[in-house]
């Protein structure tokens, strides 16, 4: 099955991106990765589409998510964010979603941003 991880940017993108490749390829676990399913992320791309991001390592501001690729969430687009799912009433959904829902609150009160890794 495919999904989407996210994981709060509390380290450098080379660190992020070492932590998923334990969870992905070395099957190590880790709780502060939460990995939403594609069918769910798939659904709310166009709700996506009005919250500002940026790409991996740049400054740059766009729309949206980089569905196969990363994507910088920054503190002030994670309010929407959460909001999409809250609204589509999706935490029930999946446990992914519940993570996911949990750690953009988490990333709000510590003012940090969240990377998305696409498929």
């Amino acid at each position: 099955m495919l999904s989407h991880n996210f994981i709060i940017l509390d380290k450098s993108i080379e660190e992020c991106d070492t932590v998923i490749h334990q969870y992905w390829h070395d099957r190590i676990p880790n709780e502060f990765i939460a990995s939403v399913e594609d069918d769910i992320i798939v659904e709310l791309l166009d709700d996506f589409s009005l919250m500002i991001t940026s790409p991996e390592n740049s400054k740059v501001k766009f729309f949206g998510l980089d569905y196969t690729g990363i994507t910088i969430i920054p503190p002030d687009s994670l309010s929407y964010f959460q909001d999409i799912f809250l609204k589509k009433k999706l935490a029930g959904k999946s446990s992914g979603v519940c993570d996911l829902i949990a750690m953009i609150s988490r990333a709000i009160a510590e003012n940090k941003s969240i990377v998305h890794y696409g498929i």
